[in-house]
């Protein structure tokens, strides 16, 4: 009797200490939720300029288009991407941006390289570009964590261009080279090239603050595909150099 009694006690014991024990949770992959969608708004800033396919020469109009002669200048883009995740690794999005480039050339520089005569110009004599798009880009992310909270990112994507307004503007000091047919200057949208292709690469990090929420800068680097002016003598196509910066929210 004393011996069943010994039992019931211990038993007794050992189960009200199983009862103070905290139960352990283990959750696998699976269980965790995970943003599928993500939505990020972005700023531009770059270094804009245009390059030709080939050095050559406009008869009717007596310019050499020279690479060397060229200028560029500051250009920007906004806007914001909605992206998917497709797997731990992969991403697609799309995008929607407003993006502006610019670049100049110096006829003074240019006459000079051609036939050394350029110093009989009196003054400057610069023509200017000034292209506006409407961007899509489609874009393939490769992302992965490389700490904690800091995720390296490489995104190729093919952006889809069209222009919203084309601009050639002129600055010259000598009255005598004014241009006579103004119809070349101005806004020239009416001959630009409605639709471009621009290959687009961008590498750089993101940092999540939060969970649901990151901060992204990337270099980057876009070139087009057509000429900017349509059927032009002289293949004239724009390329960007610089950052992309904004936020990233999760759902």
């Amino acid at each position: 009797m004393k011996k069943l009694l010994v039992l019931i006690f211990i038993g007794t014991a050992l189960s009200g200490f199983a009862q103070k024990e905290d139960k352990i949770e283990y959750f696998t992959d699976s269980d965790v939720k995970r943003s599928i969608v993500s939505v990020q708004l972005g700023y531009m800033p770059y270094y804009s300029n245009r390059r030709i396919l080939a050095q050559s020469a406009n008869p009717q109009a007596g310019y050499y288009f020279l690479n060397s002669s060229v200028t560029g200048g500051f250009g920007q883009g906004y806007g914001g991407d909605i992206l998917f995740k497709l797997t731990s690794n992969f991403e697609f999005g799309v995008g929607i941006y407003n993006s502006v480039a610019n670049y100049s050339w110096d006829a003074v520089k240019l006459i000079d390289a051609v036939n050394g005569n350029g110093d009989t110009l009196n003054g400057d004599y610069k023509i200017s570009m000034r292209a506006n798009y409407l961007n899509i880009p489609i874009q393939f992310g490769f992302v992965t964590q490389v700490a904690d909270q800091l995720y390296l990112q490489v995104y190729p994507a093919l952006e889809l261009n069209f222009l919203q307004q084309l601009d050639r503007n002129y600055d010259i000091d000598d009255p005598d080279l004014q241009p006579t047919n103004t119809n070349l200057f101005g806004n020239i949208t009416d001959i630009g090239t409605d639709f471009n292709l621009t290959v687009n690469f961008g590498l750089g990090a993101e940092y999540r603050i939060t969970e649901k929420i990151g901060l992204f800068g990337r270099l980057q680097f876009r070139y087009m595909f057509y000429e900017i002016v349509d059927d032009a003598p002289i293949r004239e196509v724009i390329y960007t150099v610089g950052g992309h910066f904004g936020a990233r929210f999760y759902f």
